[in-house]
């Protein structure tokens, strides 16, 4: 139960010494703060990139051969559909164009608007604009930022590619769509199959891989054998995989900042542990006239217990609100562009707001009860020595 006159001294103590107070409260809120922003921007961002991972084909098919990937025959398509379990499943045109301007990668999705299996993503995004507009072969679709900057370069409506055999092809800009994630969109170009091929340098009747969706899900693991079979420079790759490999790129990113939180945390406490042992002489002085006026070692106990937790719970709330401004409010500057790179085309979205209870529950049992013990421990040694003794 709480004794609201221990608490009241507890508050008084605090002011009398608010000089060395403040100056662990303030430590001690850039330290949660840190944690708390690692992990919120973390999980940030794993929201934003699932936007994409949830439009994936159940199964993406590639060719390997020598350990690099090649373009695969198109025709590989009629085999992989008569396997019992697919849904459904095309053959798809994309690659990456180097823009050596802005020193990048553009990418170049060809689509057929014909085709009854277009990806939901690609039907999405060209939803409301022309899309019969592509099959001239002269027009493209571009994402918002994209736009801007082809118009601030060369100040028109219209991009000129260099295909692989040095002879150029421009195309106009037909629309300019958005999605739901701008890390789809940010370097994204949408033209008709054919222009995308000839971009490329994707030879007749090749593509870069096949996508494939499973009619069961449980089937998935089947299909991948069947496939497999068929040919062994056949790589299948799931969804499953892809979006594990998307968790561990930032779960590695996060990690390495967590690490160098966890060293400075230990060192915090380490040095308030040993800040705390070596008591002043008035703080000690003050100890035993308390003990001396009728105070017991548990008063004087329960009098830092209460500073402790007034310094720690308000540090913690401090740190939860400075952490929310930084991300949500600033859109963490400069931690943001670590996790998604540093290119000239870097997706430029608003974090979207995410909270878990758990991440917040484990930052306050990791950090206030450390330092309330780290308070404890020395000051239980103080109110142990004998009054008198420190008095004369």
């Amino acid at each position: 139960m709480i004794n609201f006159k221990l608490l009241e001294h507890a508050l008084m103590s605090l002011m009398r010494h608010k000089g060395k107070h403040l100056f662990i409260f303030l430590i001690f809120t850039m330290l949660i703060s840190v944690c708390l922003v690692l992990f919120t921007v973390t999980a940030g961002l794993k929201k934003e990139a699932q936007y994409s991972l949830d439009n994936l084909p159940d199964i993406i098919v590639q060719k390997i051969t020598g350990g690099r990937q090649q373009y695969i025959n198109s025709a590989m398509l009629d085999k992989i559909v008569l396997i019992p379990g697919v849904l459904n499943a095309s053959d798809r045109v994309w690659g990456f164009y180097p823009f050596d301007y802005l020193n990048t990668n553009l990418t170049v999705v060809g689509v057929d608007i014909f085709d009854p299996n277009m990806s939901r993503t690609i039907q999405e995004v060209t939803d409301g604009l022309d899309t019969m507009s592509l099959r001239s072969g002269k027009s493209m679709f571009i994402g918002a930022q994209l736009n801007e900057i082809l118009r601030a370069i060369y100040n028109k409506d219209e991009f000129s590619f260099q295909k692989p055999d040095g002879e150029y092809i421009t195309l106009q800009t037909a629309g300019i769509f958005k999605t739901e994630s701008q890390m789809i969109s940010t370097g994204t170009i949408i033209t008709d199959r054919k222009t995308a091929s000839e971009i490329l340098g994707i030879p007749a009747g090749m593509s870069a891989d096949i996508a494939i969706n499973a009619a069961n899900p449980q089937e998935i693991a089947t299909i991948q054998e069947k496939i497999e079979n068929i040919s062994p420079s056949l790589r299948v790759i799931t969804k499953e995989v892809i979006s594990a490999s998307y968790q561990n790129m930032f779960d590695y990113k996060g990690g390495i900042f967590l690490l160098f939180f966890i060293s400075s945390i230990f060192t915090f406490f380490v040095i308030i542990f040993d800040r705390l042992s070596g008591i002043s002489g008035d703080e000690a002085r003050e100890t035993a006239i308390l003990k001396a006026v009728g105070w017991t070692t548990g008063d004087v106990l329960k009098v830092r217990l209460y500073e402790s937790f007034v310094i720690s719970v308000t540090a913690y709330i401090s740190a939860i609100t400075l952490s929310g401004i930084y991300v949500f409010i600033l859109q963490a500057p400069g931690l943001k562009n670590i996790f998604l790179g540093y290119s000239y085309l870097k997706p430029h979205f608003t974090i979207p707001f995410t909270f878990d209870p758990s991440v917040y529950i484990s930052v306050f049992f990791i950090t206030v009860p450390v330092y309330t013990a780290a308070v404890i421990i020395p000051s239980w040694r103080a109110a142990s020595i004998d009054s008198g003794e420190v008095i004369r």
